[in-house]
């Protein structure tokens, strides 16, 4: 049998100026919600969330999502499956499906960062559809307008008394440095040749969070630094001593920012 492909296709309205920043929180905010649901559903697995402009035309963007298959899972059922828990998610929180699937609450977060920069658009609108390589090119799609954006912020606003995104909506804010052990999560690529607005890295303070986030570099040193340290060894067992900054964009925890690496030991020289 002739084996069916697919993909996952956001088209992003920019009928008026879009500032780059906002591409990025959208875009940085699916592949979290994409982490999440892979570890909530596989455990913990390696996950490469890329993005690819596929058209810049007709006021819009079209971005395809890809991700690496996870072990011997099939890249195409993982894309599907998230689709239509993402799905499931949006529609809970406006109302418009059952009640709100496990997890909504934490999953809420990354579903209003990628719809805010819609929310406070005049003309903006976000889809998000998948799209088998069948021969009738099926595909099913979920198109949020600036009206549901306002209600899934609103809404979010209300799932407990401190919510996870402040309103009105805010800049990128970073606390204070502070000094605390790091270990890497993940590992995608040297980064000597990562941009250091996305990595290959993701690394867990548990200090701060228990949940990798994205790890960018203060400086391009730091990454070569960095590089040299992991070469050759098992970086999952590597424990750092770093000065950092955790990006927030208001209430929730987008990154890291290293900003000094004091030292490093394995794991096994921990007490």
């Amino acid at each position: 049998m002739e084996r069916v492909g697919g993909y996952l296709q956001l088209k992003i309205d920019i009928a008026e100026p879009v500032e780059v920043r906002d591409l990025g929180v959208i875009l940085n905010s699916m592949a979290e919600q994409y982490d999440d649901f892979v570890l909530a559903t596989y455990g913990k697995q390696e996950t490469d969330a890329r993005f690819y402009i596929n058209e810049i035309g007709q006021g819009c963007i079209f971005v395809n999502f890809a991700a690496a298959t996870i072990g011997m899972m099939d890249q195409v059922i993982i894309l599907k499956q998230f689709y239509e828990t993402t799905k499931l998610y949006i529609d809970g929180l406006l109302g418009s499906g059952s009640a709100l699937p496990p997890l909504a609450e934490k999953e809420a977060g990354h579903i209003v960062d990628m719809v805010r920069s819609v929310a406070a658009s005049d003309n903006g609108s976000l889809r998000l559809a998948y799209k088998e390589a069948a021969p009738d090119g099926s595909e099913r799609s979920l198109v949020i307008t600036k009206q549901e954006a306002r209600e899934i912020v609103e809404k979010v606003g209300r799932l407990s008394p401190e919510p996870k995104v402040a309103l009105p909506l805010d800049d990128l804010e970073s606390t204070k440095p502070r000094r605390v052990l790091m270990r890497l999560y993940q590992h995608n690529q040297d980064p000597r040749v990562a941009s250091k607005e996305r990595t290959g890295h993701k690394a867990v303070v548990k200090d701060i969070d228990d949940k990798p986030k994205t790890l960018t570099y203060q400086t391009e040193h730091l990454a070569d630094e960095l590089a040299d340290i992991v070469a050759g060894k098992d970086y999952s067992q590597i424990v750092f001593d770093v000065t950092l900054e955790a990006v927030r964009e208001g209430t929730s925890l987008k990154s890291y920012r290293l900003i000094e690496i004091h030292n490093w030991f394995l794991d096994e020289e921990v007490e």
